[in-house]
């Protein structure tokens, strides 16, 4: 029937005439209506009839459709089942684009529809439902269908503005901006005379023009701008700035005059989209006012006291600018450059002011009209380029390198080059290392400087500025290329890297070549002949050490900074070969040879001053590293040069201070593959220092070391004449550890690998765990005062089992975080921590004249463990694994600059006299705890777990401060360690009792400041995992005054001499804890939390508690309201102004009054 009737009314649209008027109705006899109406009827009901009574259902469908597109009579009873029908179709999973185009074609016949019955809500909820839809979204009739929906009811307006509401939050940036074409179309295509033009405005724009203003989510405001910015993008059409007008006007100018930051940084936000928010049809005089309005509103929000507030101004301001520089008056303009150029730029109490300031100014140049007003005024913006906050200073690299881009400004003009090479070289120096995102930005500044590029440079060039720039300024030019691979193509720094290498290779032939003529002319060769040749001359010799050392490390960085593209991308696979060949053979083989005679050659032993061992140490330790990056077999008679040199170790005096450093070749070795060759030497040469335990006198340790050293080297002999494979001789302990300990600590690419070749080798971490283990033995006995080694043991050997003790705890760490699944604390981590516990902090706290508890206990048992299991902690990690994995496997490099470098010397210094074994047991009891500390903080600091752990056992470990035996002589070298530890664990678990304990038994603050640097660096954290770290802080320090206080035994009467400080509170030992509420003080976040602290409790006390503590409390605020009387925005001033002097006696009556009067 559905297609018999359809054919009929193909025949009668057939017929029709062009003639026709638009609109005619055309009819139809009664028995096909009447088929099409029972048609029609049950279009819904034949959705569960199969296969047919779809294919029955479709037919209808589109008998309905036509009946309505064709106009035939009483075409309005056929859309009833219709339009819900299409809506559903187009609403399912399967929909298609077909769908909805059929759909949108109805959208006339939406209009019949009476929304305000009942009956219509299955309906109306089909339609809310396409807000939702993808499809609806994607597509733009879809988009056009749903704006049409908006026209159908005013009631209707009101249910999809908050469908609408509901998907804002989580919606994709598409989806919001398909928002925003839907309600600009609604509101474009509705009638302006309308209610439903009016509803649209006051019930859907109003409410998101509001909420763009006052929410205080800055996702929801970021996608509330995405929603609207149709609209303020087309505010040059008068209609659409009228309508900003009317609905911005009554709440904008208003947010910007509110007490909540967050209210004016969002209306900043929308001033700068809509000024001059303005009445189109208004005339001259009051489009002036309008401009000064919004003008006056912008330097209002440059001079507020909310960092956020200025920041969000000088955006607004410069986008203004941009746009309406032509525009604004000169004498506005100069007001508000001044506001962000002089005030902004040196704000010192917001790095973020420092850094929008700075990004404004970059985005003003992109304005033309602004350069000859900014060009006077960049150099005074250019000294932030030595900003201590790295995003100040990245803001001015990216503000340089786009002034480089403008013609008329020189960007060396605004900075000069020396200060950005000094600039360059200081980021080397930074946490972050050679490779932070300021070092990278200035490379890309000076790249054209020191390594120009093009068709007409030559190599001879390129190769002459390198040189001048290692030369002139060795640490920027380090750093210059350490990073000028994110800028340049695999093949340019390859090239480089070869031609930095014939260099070497040349400078080497020279230095030979002057060497051969002297001694065949019979000279003598004395350090005046040997002068340094110029970069500038023809000739390049070896004699330039510094020079040697400098070209030696740009090639192994450059070759480094590569590796991972040459290893990815099988495109670069020419420049690897290329690489392989440029190394081969015997050119590093040569170059270390003679920079190591030379190092080893006695004319300058002399000579205090002179860097020449040291420089070809380092020119050596560089070839080596580039040798590991090839096979053993492509480096030419280097592995019988290290054979020799090992040999060469091994026969050095054992107990020698000066012992060489042979770390990068063992670390060569591992990356040869010889990770248990190198572990079964360098544990038979460290266990030989301490052989028996019962037998531990000093002739008997040389005694071990010669025969060891004689009876593996024949070994070694005997086994290289039978076998190609290089054999590793015994060393000497010291070289041994000295070795071991570079290649767990160092930060180098070389260490790195080595020592994760070491421990991800099951059996070379084993040996090297029976190798350490046997220190224990040795420590244990030294801890007991065992009076068998008192009168023997020496000054080396101490400092030898303190460094091998602390080798074993990085060793044990280093393993767990090889493991790469979670970085929890090991077996041997966790029977170090027990060990520092149970054993090391008793001898410092035990009796000397009677000797300890540990003089009968065995230490060896730490290296029974084999069980290599994850050891899980008491309470779940508070930490996340870190971002770069690469950290879990390197310790992290000591930061001299910060925080983190308090205590920890590179080298250890053991100053002991004759002094009796257990006054050399305390010594090296301190020392095992400041290693102890030092490796837990390292741990935590990559994001190890078990913070919860080591907190336990570090609060335990603070015992030892409280020693009554050369108290202050311990907290000096001990105290500085425990801060650093406590910052760690603070940041990991949130846990303040070891800050508390700190407090409660440190003396006083020693010359370091190591306890205030602590909490400044905890205040200045940000908050992790939910964990509030400025606030504990705060609480743990005041809670620690009170009980301090409450301890002291004072009274009323001791304080009638006004006026008193905070250190009368406290004893003289303890006046370190008033010096660190003036820490909490000086910051002002911290100063709020401590006076909320002690305002909510000083209120709570009465007319009868005039206790100390009530004084304490008051002398605290007034301390806070002299160090903040007139700042705005501080919440707690309002909580100040509810103190009433009247309410408490005698001195508490007159610091109160004194507060009022400060605040008044």
């Amino acid at each position: 029937c559905a297609l018999a009737l359809s054919a009929y009314l193909d025949g009668l649209f057939r017929r029709r005439s062009n003639e026709d008027p638009d609109g005619k109705i055309y009819e139809v006899i009664d028995e096909a209506f009447a088929v099409g109406e029972l048609l029609h009827g049950v279009l819904f009901s034949l959705q569960s009839c199969g296969t047919e009574g779809l294919q029955v259902q479709s037919a209808i469908a589109s008998l309905c459709e036509k009946w309505w597109h064709e106009n035939f009579v009483d075409r309005d009873y056929m859309v009833v089942q219709l339009i819900p029908f299409l809506v559903v179709k187009s609403l399912d999973g399967a929909a298609q684009k077909s769908d909805v185009k059929r759909i949108y074609a109805m959208k006339d016949a939406f209009h019949l529809f009476d929304f305000e019955e009942e009956t219509i809500s299955y309906l109306r909820s089909l339609f809310l439902r396409t807000i939702s839809s993808p499809l609806f979204l994607r597509m733009a009739e879809g988009r056009r269908l749903i704006a049409h929906l908006f026209h159908l009811h005013d009631s209707l307006v009101i249910d999809l503005q908050q469908a609408i509401r509901v998907q804002i939050p989580d919606a994709k940036v598409t989806v919001l901006e398909a928002y925003g074409d839907i309600y600009y179309r609604a509101w474009k295509e509705s009638d302006p005379e309308s209610t439903i033009r009016t509803s649209i405005e006051e019930n859907a724009l109003q409410d998101l023009m509001y909420a763009i203003i006052h929410v205080a989510s800055p996702a929801m405001v970021k996608s509330l701008h995405t929603v609207l910015d149709k609209f303020h993008g087309a505010k040059k059409s008068p209609d659409v700035e009228k309508l900003l007008y009317n609905m911005y006007g009554p709440i904008l100018w208003r947010s910007l005059r509110a007490a909540n930051p967050t209210v004016k940084v969002n209306a900043a936000a929308v001033l700068a989209e809509t000024f001059p928010l303005k009445d189109p049809f208004a005339g001259h005089k009051e489009l002036e006012q309008y401009v000064r309005k919004g003008i006056s509103a912008l330097e209002n929000l440059l001079t507020d006291t909310a960092q956020k507030v200025r920041v969000a101004g000088s955006e607004a301001t410069t986008r203004v600018l941009i746009t309406f520089w032509d525009v604004i008056p000169v004498e506005d303009i100069r007001v508000l450059l001044n506001h962000i150029v002089t005030e902004h730029s040196s704000d010192a109490s917001s790095s973020a002011v420092r850094a929008a300031a700075v990004h404004s100014i970059t985005a003003l140049l992109e304005a033309p009209q602004s350069h000859a007003v900014l060009r006077a005024l960049l150099p005074s913006v250019g000294n932030l380029i030595h900003d201590k906050v790295e995003r100040v200073r990245l803001a001015v690299v990216r503000m340089l390198l786009r002034i480089k881009s403008i013609s008329g400004i020189k960007y060396y003009h605004v900075v000069p080059v020396d200060h950005l090479v000094a600039r360059l070289a200081e980021e080397g120096r930074q946490p972050r290392n050679p490779h932070g995102p300021v070092a990278s930005a200035l490379t890309q500044l000076l790249l054209n400087s020191y390594f120009p590029q093009g068709q007409k440079v030559s190599g001879a060039d390129q190769i002459n500025r390198t040189l001048a720039f290692l030369s002139q300024s060795p640490d920027a030019a380090s750093v210059f290329y350490c990073n000028i691979a994110d800028h340049l193509s695999v093949n340019s720094v390859s090239k480089l890297a070869a031609m930095l290498l014939r260099c070497l290779s040349a400078a080497v032939e020279t230095d030979k070549a002057r060497a051969s003529e002297i001694a065949t002319a019979g000279k003598k060769r004395r350090r005046s002949s040997l002068k340094e040749p110029s970069v500038g001359s023809d000739t390049l010799s070896a004699a330039n050490t510094p020079l040697m050392a400098v070209v030696a490390e740009t090639i192994c960085s450059l070759w480094e900074s590569v590796e991972e593209q040459l290893g990815d991308s099988p495109a670069n696979d020419v420049c690897n070969e290329f690489l392989l060949d440029a190394f081969s053979g015997a050119v590093l083989t040569d170059v270390h040879v003679h920079f190591d005679q030379k190092a080893g050659a006695k004319d300058f032993d002399d000579d205090p001053q002179s860097t020449l061992k040291d420089d070809c140490h380092r020119t050596c330790a560089a070839i080596l590293r580039c040798a590991g990056r090839l096979p053993p077999s492509r480096v030419e008679g280097l592995s019988s040069h290290i054979t020799g040199k090992l040999e060469s170790a091994g026969r050095e005096n054992g107990c020698s201070t000066s012992v060489y450093n042979i770390s990068s070749h063992i670390a060569l070795l591992c990356l040869w593959g010889m990770a248990e060759d190198v572990a079964t030497s360098l544990s038979a040469s460290i266990s030989s220092a301490f052989g028996d335990a019962d037998k531990l006198h000093s002739h008997c340790f040389e005694k071990r070391v010669a025969n060891s050293r004689k009876r593996k080297g024949g070994i070694s002999r005997e086994e290289n004449d039978n076998t190609n494979r290089l054999m590793i001789p015994a060393l000497p302990p010291e070289v041994a550890l000295n070795a071991l300990s570079e290649i767990l600590s160092g930060p180098d690419p070389s260490s790195v690998a080595a020592r994760t070749a070491l421990v991800q080798s099951r059996s070379a971490f084993s040996k090297f765990e029976k190798g350490l283990g046997c220190a224990t033995v040795y420590a244990e006995r030294i801890l007991g005062a065992d009076p068998v080694i008192g009168s023997s043991v020496t000054v080396p050997e101490v400092a030898l089992v303190l460094k091998a003790c602390e080798c074993y705890g990085r060793l044990a760490l280093h393993k767990e975080a090889s493991l790469g699944i979670s970085v929890e604390l090991s077996v041997q981590a966790k029977t170090l921590l027990d060990w520092t516990t149970t054993r090391v902090v008793p001898a410092l706290l035990g009796n000397p004249q009677t000797g300890t508890p540990l003089r009968e206990l065995n230490l060896s048992r730490i290296t029974t463990a084999t069980d290599f299991t994850r050891f899980s902690p008491s309470s779940p990690s508070q930490m996340e694994p870190p971002q770069q994995r690469v950290n879990r496997n390197k310790t992290p490099p000591r930061l001299d600059s910060s925080f983190d470098s308090i205590g920890q010397e590179d080298k250890m210094q053991i100053i002991i006299g004759d002094e009796p074994s257990y006054v050399l047991g305390r010594v090296a009891a301190r020392s095992l705890v400041k290693s102890s500390c030092g490796i837990f903080v390292e741990w935590l600091a990559v994001g190890g777990a078990g913070a919860s752990d080591v907190a336990e056992s570090a609060e335990k470990w603070c015992d030892v401060l409280s020693c009554p035996k050369d108290i202050e002589e311990l907290q000096r070298e001990l105290v500085p360690s425990f801060c650093r530890l406590a910052v760690q664990i603070c940041r990991a678990s949130n846990n303040f009792q070891v800050l508390r304990q700190l407090l409660l038994k440190t003396n006083k603050e020693y010359e370091d400041g190591a306890l205030s640097r602590a909490i400044k660096t905890l205040l200045a954290m940000r908050d992790f995992q939910g964990s509030n770290i400025l606030t504990g802080t705060v609480r743990t320090i005041v809670d620690v005054a009170y009980e301090l206080v409450r301890g002291s035994n004072l009274k009323m009467e001791d304080f009638h001499q006004l006026p008193i400080g905070l250190h009368d509170f406290f004893k003289a030992k303890e006046n370190f804890v008033a010096d660190s509420i003036m820490v909490l003080i000086s910051n002002r976040q911290a100063a709020t939390e401590t006076a909320k602290i002690m305002v909510e409790n000083l209120l709570k006390r009465n007319l009868d508690s005039s206790s100390i503590l009530a004084l304490f409390e008051a002398k605290c605020i007034e301390t806070f309201c002299k160090r903040y009387s007139g700042r705005k925005g501080m919440e707690v001033m309002g909580d100040i102004q509810k103190l009433d002097s009247e309410q408490y006696n005698s001195e508490v009556h007159v610091v109160v009054e004194e507060i009022l009067a400060v605040i008044a």
